[in-house]
């Protein structure tokens, strides 16, 4: 009955980083549309570029969305003056600070079963005590532990006479 349940748990951590990376997929491919189609429209050259750019660094806790959006910021900056600058600077502080946040919070709470709130809340945790590892794994990891303990109280409740 054990063994049943140790698997069953070890099924249930894939699935709970694979609903991480899928949710942080997704809102990173968002978020980089809108950066590059914003840029796009400015005249802004290397709008593929700063998208990608956006869209790959969306997986490091934190940082990467820093270094996206100076990396917009300073092409704009370049190319088209202080007042595109601005400009991609606001709809990039937008773009990463309220719309990721909010479209993470709730793909990974639906996806992992979990509360937004907890998923914030859980994320800036393992970002304080485990820095960008403990960011991007603290979510998955509470769904994980969740799932886990009712999984071995089940089993426990099952095993007794």
């Amino acid at each position: 009955m054990w063994d049943c349940a140790s698997r069953a748990v070890s099924l249930r951590w894939v699935d709970s980083v694979r609903a991480y990376f899928r949710a942080t997929t997704i809102s990173g491919f968002v978020v980089a549309v809108v950066i590059g189609v914003t840029v796009a429209l400015l005249g802004v050259p290397l709008a593929v570029p700063i998208a990608l750019v956006t869209f790959l660094t969306c997986y490091i806790p934190f940082f990467g969305a820093i270094f996206s959006g100076a990396f917009a910021c300073l092409v704009a900056l370049g190319q088209g003056g202080l007042a595109k600058a601005l400009i991609v600077l606001v709809v990039v502080l937008v773009a990463q600070n309220v719309l990721q946040t909010i479209m993470n919070a709730n793909m990974m709470g639906d996806s992992l079963r979990l509360s937004p709130v907890v998923v914030l809340v859980v994320t800036m945790l393992g970002g304080i005590f485990g820095g960008l590892l403990g960011a991007a794994l603290a979510a998955p990891t509470t769904a994980f532990l969740i799932r886990a303990t009712n999984r071995f109280r089940e089993a426990a409740e099952d095993s007794l006479p």
